[in-house]
């Protein structure tokens, strides 16, 4: 049996970087799982600034060489495969937007969100993890489950 093929959004690797977020020990176990090869982690390059950007926006100030450190660990190759915006990814996520403005939808997520959305398909992950409940609109277009990472859904809650 194939090992789940899971999409995680930036925010989720925000909680882990944060031991004071709410959600900081679902994000570790997610981690943990993958590590022990339980399940494969997908997300953006984008990610990768999402993540230092919004830690820093929050503290209001440089990281600290920890901080900064822990990000790094996450991006380090093995644990989470970190997927290029290609032009292809591009052209989905216009697509995405496109089809969401068609919906009434457009208003709910960023560009930035839809190139995740975009990464995700063209990766056909099993499942999309984020804390942002716009995203759940965009089931029908992408065809993938979206829903908020839980303790007691982990490690997978996608079709078998």
């Amino acid at each position: 049996m194939a090992k789940p093929l899971v999409y995680l959004d930036a925010c989720i690797f925000l909680r882990y970087i944060d031991a004071k977020e709410p959600h900081h020990n679902e994000a570790v176990r997610w981690l943990d799982e993958a590590r022990a090869r339980q399940l494969e982690i997908v997300t953006s390059v984008i990610s990768i600034a999402e993540v230092a950007f919004s830690a820093q926006e929050k503290l209001g100030k440089a990281l600290s060489v920890a901080t900064e450190r822990t990000i790094d660990e996450l991006w380090k190759p093995g644990l989470v495969r970190i997927v290029e915006v290609s032009r292809f990814v591009a052209t989905e996520a216009r697509k995405i937007g496109r089809r969401a403005l068609d919906q009434g939808l457009s208003k709910r997520v960023r560009g930035a969100d839809t190139i995740h959305m975009a990464t995700a398909l063209v990766r056909r992950v099993d499942v999309i993890h984020t804390y942002d409940s716009d995203w759940k609109a965009y089931e029908p277009i992408l065809g993938i489950q979206i829903c908020e990472p839980k303790s007691t859904l982990l490690p997978f809650t996608g079709p078998s």
